[in-house]
């Protein structure tokens, strides 16, 4: 599955769709930080496992931290919060704020992640069911470092739509990514959903 399997229309709205969900997800990390929360998306990519491995790959990334959380329903899947280690880091710090020692902040590095992935990620499947009129059953979020093979894992039975984004809270810049990973008959649905709700939109 590659980009240019989409429609220009398809890749539009899949745009639209991924901006206005950042957004909603980025409402909800302001109101459990409590400050300024800024998410922007300068790429999305829609590709297959093994090009998403080789993206990230070709940042120059190995190492990576990764919160998951699974779905089911009409669609299903896997959402997933993706950094650098350093980065992760850095968002991790600037979401606690000072006044912890280096060994609470890595006491506290694990459990801090999953909820800013939780938070995120809820975010983002909210929106998404919002707009489109799906409901998902969500599990609870995994952290793990690995590998960027472990993490995408190639192969092309699986489309991946890989969203950069910057990230800057109370003033502190990381970047990350969001991934939204379903098999081929999920993606193909949200397809079908989305020409369904351009329809929609059209005719009305």
């Amino acid at each position: 599955m590659q980009a240019d399997d989409l429609s220009d229309i398809e890749r539009d709205a899949l745009g639209e769709l991924v901006n206005i969900t950042v957004s909603g997800a980025a409402s909800r990390l302001r109101a459990m930080v409590g400050s300024e929360v800024s998410l922007t998306v300068p790429i999305v990519e829609v590709v297959g496992g093994t090009a998403a491995a080789s993206s990230i790959a070709d940042l120059g990334l190995q190492e990576l931290v990764a919160v998951r959380q699974a779905f089911e329903g009409r669609l299903n899947g896997q959402t997933m919060l993706v950094f650098n280690d350093a980065d992760a880091d850095t968002l991790m710090r600037a979401v606690l704020g000072d006044g912890f020692s280096e060994e609470e902040y890595a006491e506290l590095r694990v459990d801090t992640l999953g909820e800013i992935g939780n938070v995120l990620l809820l975010g983002l499947l909210a929106t998404i069911g919002s707009m489109l009129g799906l409901t998902f059953d969500v599990k609870i979020p995994t952290v793990e470092s690995a590998q960027v093979g472990h993490v995408f894992p190639p192969g092309e039975e699986r489309v991946i739509m890989l969203i950069h984004v910057n990230f800057s809270v109370r003033q502190i810049e990381a970047r990350g990514y969001f991934a939204l990973v379903m098999g081929l008959g999920s993606f193909q649905s949200l397809r079908d959903i989305v020409g369904a709700f351009l329809a929609k939109v059209m005719a009305e």
